[in-house]
């Protein structure tokens, strides 16, 4: 598995070089730890693009996601500058301070059953990603309009 410590070592040098590029250059906003070893972020690039990445306690990475449309290695770039700046947090010992996501689940945990569902409906009414997002979640086929 590749540690967070010494990733560099373990992903194209081109790649290296330009996620580094854009941890230097504070492409990276919304960075929050979601669960224990398990941080989301913001990087800004072409456009801005979500990277997801989990590490064990061991610091070695179980899990990176990014929505960019690389797909020419394992890592990309967005994904480099994510670890780059997650290194720093481990080698400085940093605590992360609860992001969004964690307030949330905890506000989620003391909801009422009947709430969180009245609340899921409204998101779903207002928006059309979490709707298709949700519909597909939900293996919902689609029905055709009958117009």
């Amino acid at each position: 598995m590749i540690n967070i410590n010494n990733f560099e070592k373990n992903i194209e040098s081109k790649i290296i070089s330009r996620g580094l590029s854009y941890y230097e250059n504070d492409y990276i906003s919304d960075l929050e730890q979601v669960e224990p070893n398990e941080f989301t972020a913001v990087v800004e690039g072409s456009e801005d693009y979500n990277v997801t990445i989990k590490f064990n306690n061991k610091n070695e990475i179980i899990s990176h996601y990014c929505d960019c449309p690389y797909d020419w290695g394992v890592f990309c770039k967005h994904e480099v500058a994510v670890l780059y700046y997650l290194k720093d947090i481990v080698a400085n010992k940093t605590i992360m301070p609860k992001g969004k996501v964690a307030r949330i689940k905890e506000e989620i945990s003391k909801m009422k059953k009947s709430e969180l569902q009245d609340l899921i409906i409204e998101f779903v009414k207002g928006n059309a990603t979490v709707r298709n997002e949700l519909a597909q979640y939900l293996e919902l086929e689609e029905e055709e309009d009958d117009y």
